[in-house]
Order: structure tokens, then sequence, then C-alpha cells
């Protein structure tokens, strides 16, 4: 389960069809389409590096500002 914004829904949503690609700068992302209207999603980064984060803080109880930073610290956490 890969999460990323669309732009149509203006919400988080997740990416059906994931696949990972590479950009013209050697960057990693992720392409698909949004679960609920199916415009085309891009979000830059690694299926494997952003799924586990994710299903972490999806799992973890929602709060509004400290869910964040939480999300955020892991995140530096992988790259510091």
């Amino acid at each position: 389960m890969t999460i990323g914004y669309c732009v149509k829904c203006r919400a988080k949503r997740e990416i059906s069809g994931a696949q990972s690609t590479v950009l013209k700068n050697g960057a990693s992302a992720i392409e698909g389409t949004c679960s609920a209207c199916e415009t085309k999603m891009f979000r830059i980064g690694k299926i494997e590096i952003i799924q586990p984060v994710l299903e972490q803080t999806i799992g973890a109880p929602q709060h509004e500002e400290s869910s964040r930073w939480n999300f955020l610290d892991q995140v530096r956490k992988i790259f510091p």
C-alpha cells in the first residue's frame, strides 16, 4: 500500500498499480493511478523505503501535529 497526493481529488489516496521508475537525474520514483478517480499519480522515493514507514505511521493513532513530526523523525533516521 503506497500513499500519494491526488491533485484532482485534493486528498491523500492509495496509489493503485504502483511501479518503480527512475527519473532523468537518477532519482527513484513511484508511478501509478489514484484508487478513487483513476488520475495518474507520482511520488518521489523508492517503494521499498516508503512503504514500511507508511505502514508504521498509518497503523499508529493519528494526532494532528505529533504524527506529522513522528513521521518526519522516522524518515530522518532512514535518510540522515
